[in-house]
């Protein structure tokens, strides 16, 4: 048994709805995320959602925001 807990929902004004996860750098959580990754695609598209992974944010953008954070 496994678990994945991606880390932003988001609804569309048409009503459909995005997954996606939000890794740090290209080769968060290794193979098993990447395989991961691949079930909750999977299991998005059996109910109608879309799944992405997104693209880590520029290290300057991390910075400001974690600053702007506190």
């Amino acid at each position: 048994m496994r678990s994945w807990v991606p880390q932003l929902f988001a609804r569309y004004a048409d009503g459909t709805g995005l997954l996606a996860d939000c890794p740090s750098h290209p080769e968060a959580g290794g193979e098993r995320a990447l395989e991961a990754a691949e079930r909750v695609a999977e299991a998005c598209a059996q109910v109608g959602l879309v799944y992405q992974r997104l693209e880590p944010l520029e290290k300057t953008l991390v910075a400001n925001l974690k600053w702007l954070a506190g």
